[in-house]
């Protein structure tokens, strides 16, 4: 389950509705209840950090006792609006300099990185030993003004870059694994 470790502010488009924004909060004690709630269920979370007071807000729930290793974080850029954080590779180093030890993370461009920011962050992700996140719900276009076929278009060239790269790709029990789940039987 996703969780925000911070409130949402940010501008959606749809064709009926044009241009709007979408506020969400999401104080500390909702954050804890759901640290509580998610670990009693044996659900893990997948922490979104927008920017980097998401991660004192986790850093928090750690000093608490609610959050166990390893922690799973997905890290957003490029979302227009206010936790809108610049797409750029500085950007990234920056955030991931500040995640805590033994962190697992996926980095996630939307919006403002466009298709080509997105396959080099994404690439520096791979580089860096982290995780990716991409598909048309976060960029629609897998080149300028070109429209993406599907999701698969997206896996296929990352896939392609990571092995290129030297790295595995992971398997669902790869994934549970690293997420410390238990496997599947």
């Amino acid at each position: 389950m996703a969780v925000s470790l911070t409130g949402h502010d940010y501008r959606r488009h749809n064709e009926e509705r044009g241009h709007f924004d979408v506020y969400y909060e999401h104080p500390r004690s909702e954050l804890e209840d759901y640290a509580r709630s998610l670990s009693e269920a044996g659900v893990k979370p997948a922490w979104e950090v927008w920017h980097l007071g998401g991660l004192w807000n986790f850093n928090y729930l750690v000093e608490l006792g609610l959050i166990a290793k390893p922690y799973w974080l997905n890290l957003f850029f490029g979302t227009p609006g206010g936790v809108w954080s610049p797409p750029t590779i500085a950007e990234i180093n920056h955030r991931i300099a500040n995640l805590p030890p033994d962190a697992h993370y996926l980095i996630a461009p939307r919006g403002t990185a466009g298709p080509t920011g997105q396959t080099r962050m994404l690439t520096l992700a791979v580089l860096q030993g982290g995780h990716v996140r991409l598909g048309t719900q976060d960029i629609p276009y897998y080149a300028d003004g070109v429209p993406a076929q599907s999701n698969a278009q997206f896996v296929a060239r990352m896939a392609r870059i990571a092995v290129e790269l030297g790295r595995d790709i992971a398997t669902p029990d790869d994934t549970r694994r690293i997420l410390g789940l238990p496997a599947r039987t």
